[in-house]
């Protein structure tokens, strides 16, 4: 039985065996949790040490042979438990180890990750494969091969022909090796995409519903802190001037005060609310809107702000006036006619049956 003789072969040795620890620290917990890839520069070079190690202490004894029984089976458990491509390089930018994700992402066999494997003929590989060939072959190899300190070449985004998309990371190690971390972020990408598409479509919508209606957004003591365009054109106010106002600002004074209070107790309870109101703007004249107000809830059910959308209805308002008032008047001498005259009569007796009183008509 052969021991470590040489100076060489026992810093090897002890390299490899600290480099073990660092292993056993960084992967142990690997089955339940994948945070611990955060640590890619110290805990996969000491992988990467530890491979170098059992590289270079062939032959070293039967310590080494001890230590080489014992970190077999780690590091292939510690490379096969990362759910990403895994690829060490030396100095010399030849393959050290790669995992099976790594393979498995690109369609390569155990032929082209055979160790030792220069890193332009693995590239070359890599743009041979059926379906998982780089798109950009030019970008991909130059990414690759060029300087991991370079500026712009730690990371990149690699589209293949399947249509996966592939995240590479660039680590490089104190003695000059690097580490190449793979990571498929196709679904990633694609729920962006989802997200940017559905947040652009929020966009148009506001941008429809802007156009067409009044929106404001108040907090739940009837401060304003939205407006569009509409409401400041309606009110004659500007944004500036609406903002952190109170509603009141626009009371027209033709409501019951009993109406609000109604109003305010309906959303404050979570409900939706729903009238006509006139308000009254900048220059005191009135507009009339058909109103919606609903409770933007917060995770305990209670509102934290109000959204009132509203509908200019003054010209039918105006319509409705005009039409009413002709039904009871005269259309030559504007004198109130007999439909008028019995609404008058019908309201005087109900007053009478109410108070109890008495009322007389003259005429």
């Amino acid at each position: 039985m052969r021991v470590a003789r040489h100076a060489t072969d026992r810093r090897y040795l002890f390299a490899g065996a600290a480099a073990l620890g660092a292993t056993i620290g960084l992967f142990a917990c690997i089955p339940q949790v994948t945070t611990p890839m955060l640590a890619w520069p110290a805990g996969l070079g000491a992988i990467a040490a530890v491979v170098a190690g059992r590289r270079a202490g062939r032959g070293s004894g039967a310590a080494w042979r001890v230590l080489n029984r014992r970190d077999r089976r780690l590091i292939d458990l510690a490379l096969e438990s990362i759910p990403n491509g895994l690829c060490v390089l030396d100095r010399r930018r030849r393959l050290v180890v790669a995992n099976t994700s790594y393979g498995r992402t690109y369609g390569l066999t155990d032929r082209h990750l055979a160790p030792g494997q220069p890193l332009a003929d693995l590239i070359d590989a890599h743009l041979t494969t059926a379906g998982c060939a780089p798109i950009d072959a030019t970008r991909f190899r130059a990414f690759r091969l060029a300087d991991a300190d370079s500026a712009g070449a730690r990371r990149a985004v690699i589209t293949l022909a399947n249509g996966s998309m592939i995240e590479i990371s660039r680590h490089p190690m104190a003695d000059g090796g690097l580490i190449e971390v793979h990571k498929d972020v196709t679904d990633t990408h694609l729920a962006e995409a989802r997200a940017e598409a559905a947040r652009q479509e929020l966009i148009e919508r506001q941008y429809a519903i802007d156009q067409a209606v009044i929106v404001a957004l108040t907090d739940v003591q009837g401060r304003i802190i939205y407006a569009n365009d509409n409401f400041c054109r309606i009110s004659g106010y500007s944004r500036d001037e609406l903002l952190g106002q109170n509603h009141r600002l626009l009371k027209s004074g033709m409501h019951p005060p009993t109406l609000f209070r109604e109003m305010y107790r309906q959303i404050a309870r979570g409900r939706v609310w729903r009238g006509e109101l006139c308000n009254r703007a900048k220059d005191g004249s009135h507009y009339w809107v058909d109103t919606v107000i609903t409770p933007q809830l917060g995770p305990d059910g209670k509102p934290v702000a109000y959204m009132a959308i509203r509908v200019d209805v003054t010209a039918r308002k105006r319509v409705e006036a005009q039409l009413a008032h002709a039904a009871r008047h005269d259309a030559l001498t504007g004198i109130a006619n007999r439909a008028a005259l019995l609404e008058q009569l019908e309201a005087a007796l109900l007053d009478v049956r109410r108070h109890k009183g008495t009322q007389a008509i003259l005429l």
